[in-house]
């Protein structure tokens, strides 16, 4: 078996007569070919424990975080903005913060000057 470069493939693509350039086609609404993604995407993100989170990986360049960013957003779609999360130091446990939920904006308040 030998490494093929990519100059040696030799692919016949014939475009459309109105298409000059990329900039004349428009980005894709959706992300072909990743229903795998996808469902394992939902499937974390239905994971209402404590200590869960998403974690996305991937080769460098492929568009993981615009895949995520765009699907996401896609999805909260007119729902309700959640509230923000502050996190202050524990006491009696300092690996463990208290957690302190707030509404939305408020946090600000809480900013070290």
């Amino acid at each position: 078996m030998r490494k093929v470069a990519w100059k040696d493939i030799d692919l016949k693509i014939v475009l459309p007569e109105d298409v000059k350039s990329t900039e004349c086609v428009g980005e894709l609404e959706e992300f072909i070919g990743q229903e795998r993604a996808i469902r394992a995407l939902e499937t974390g993100l239905h994971i209402d424990a404590k200590g869960y989170n998403v974690f996305v990986s991937g080769t460098t360049n492929t568009g993981r975080r615009t895949f995520v960013s765009r699907y996401l957003k896609k999805k909260v779609e007119g729902t309700k903005t959640p509230g923000d999360w502050i996190y202050v130091y524990n006491f009696d446990d300092p690996r463990s913060p208290n957690s302190i939920s707030l509404k939305r904006g408020r946090e600000r308040y809480f900013r070290r000057k």
